[in-house]
């Protein structure tokens, strides 16, 4: 039996894993590289921060502070008196319009005000029947009153006639 001694095959490298390697190698430095180089530039800009916040705390002067504690009270007193007149009702124009709509034979003794939900519950007497209806004519035909109803009418000791009165009003009449 004879040995022959056969030459291995050199493995030769592909050109391509050598390029992708080097590039994997390069991109890897340079991520670490760029990590290192963030955290130096951040802890930077942080100093620079905070020497601003200590610059600008030193331009603050009490009577500064005091003049902005001021302003902030002010700032509330304003805030809390626009909150109370956004709330305000204008029941004068009301009025106006119960002084156009009564008859003159008419005396009205209760009002219950329902500003939220535009309702006005009104207690009266008057002489005549004849005036009453007038005066219920005279709340159907304002265009600013509806949902009219007529309750509770009764005659009274003194022969008057007494009555109960409901309706809704526009709410634009109140703002």
């Amino acid at each position: 039996m004879a040995i022959t001694i056969e030459q291995k095959k050199l493995f030769r490298k592909s050109v391509i894993i050598d390029i992708g390697f080097s590039i994997s190698l390069i991109l890897l430095l340079l991520t670490v590289s760029s990590y290192f180089l963030l955290d130096y530039f951040s802890k930077k800009e942080l100093a620079n921060l905070n020497n601003l916040k200590a610059t600008l705390a030193g331009l603050r002067s009490p009577e500064n502070i005091a003049l902005e504690q001021k302003l902030a009270s002010y700032q509330a007193k304003i805030s809390d008196f626009s909150e109370i007149s956004s709330k305000f009702y204008n029941t004068p124009k009301l009025f106006e319009l119960f002084e156009k709509v009564t008859h003159p034979k008419v005396w009205f003794t209760q009002a219950k005000l329902n500003l939220k939900e535009s309702k006005v519950e009104l207690a009266g007497v008057v002489d005549t029947f004849f005036s009453l209806g007038q005066q219920m004519l005279t709340l159907k035909a304002n265009a600013s009153l509806s949902d009219i109803n007529l309750s509770g009418v009764v005659i009274g000791e003194k022969r008057e006639i007494k009555f109960v009165v409901s309706f809704s009003f526009d709410p634009e009449i109140i703002k």
